[in-house]
């Protein structure tokens, strides 16, 4: 199976923070036609898809935008060059339901689909160890395994149904803003009884309260004031959605998620779109009239 990998070429919609990694370790193994909607420079390898028409010769194609939308009006325009037995790999933060939809048009045409969003951030991109939550055939992924493991280090076959592992994202991704959230909330009430977050994490990383928020996020980004972990409000304002219409549609009588998403999106309206996710804790800081940062050291 790894040698298929070597000769099929790969095209690769979508080279942005996390597509431009990705189609880089996927053109060391095999040749590599790659899209952007504006043009940027081209990973090392990889050679610009000028025209359509040569997806006629390719059978796997890769997705990685910023949402569904972008991934349908994609579909839209390389439709009339798809030919039965192609494989669309969607790795976007997508939403399930209309995964569902563009997998049952594929069908149509004898067209495979896997929704494969990744995780592990730009790092795990570059070092080919993100995570991917597969929703779709096994015998689909099977076949595509060698090509994702260019880039991943964990593949996860969610479930047989498409849209199963955009669901797992969006759930993964508003879990997260949750962790961050609940982690700012118990440390402003702490600094305004004069506990130092910095000792206060210092006893909870080492006790049950504790989560990636609180041994990676608050100790590298919200403590040192340099919130720069690389994922904007707007994308995670977007997973976190997803995450809550999954919610909505499967467990209504959820409420702390739901919270948490509302929360999050009232701090991007103080924050802005493009400021970093961990950013969302100076709403609460606000709130508390409080600051969590680290002590300056003594001169």
């Amino acid at each position: 199976a790894t040698r298929m990998a070597a000769t099929v070429p790969v095209a690769f919609f979508g080279l942005g923070r996390m597509g431009f990694p990705m189609a880089a370790r996927l053109a060391a193994k095999c040749p590599v036609l790659g899209w952007n909607r504006t043009p940027k420079d081209l990973p090392q390898g990889v050679v610009g898809l000028t025209d359509f028409k040569s997806l006629s010769s390719v059978k796997y194609i890769f997705t990685c935008v910023s949402n569904s939308a972008v991934v349908s009006e994609i579909l839209d325009q390389i439709w009339p060059h798809l030919a039965a037995g192609t494989v669309l790999v969607d790795c976007t933060s997508g939403d399930p339901d209309t995964s569902t939809a563009i997998c049952s048009r594929l069908q149509t045409i004898g067209a495979g689909f896997l929704d494969a969003p990744i995780s592990g951030g730009v790092t795990g991109a570059q070092n080919g160890t993100l995570t991917v939550m597969v929703g779709g055939k096994r015998a689909l992924l099977d076949d595509v395994r060698p090509l994702l493991e260019c880039f991943s280090t964990n593949i996860v076959h969610v479930g047989e149904n498409a849209g199963s592992g955009h669901a797992l994202k969006g759930i993964n991704n508003l879990m997260n803003v949750a962790h961050l959230l609940i982690a700012a909330e118990g440390l402003v009430a702490l600094a305004k009884r004069g506990i130092d977050p910095e000792t206060a994490l210092a006893a909870i990383n080492g006790s049950s309260g504790r989560s990636l928020a609180t041994t990676a996020r608050f100790p590298d980004h919200v403590l040192t004031r340099m919130f720069a972990h690389g994922f904007t409000m707007e994308l995670m304002d977007k997973d976190a959605g997803i995450g809550v219409s999954v919610l909505k549609s499967s467990f209504p009588q959820a409420s702390l998620l739901p919270e948490a998403a509302r929360i999050f999106h009232a701090a991007e309206g103080l924050v802005g779109p493009q400021a970093d996710y961990t950013e969302a804790v100076r709403f609460l800081e606000a709130q508390g009239g409080v600051v969590l940062a680290k002590k300056a050291p003594p001169q």
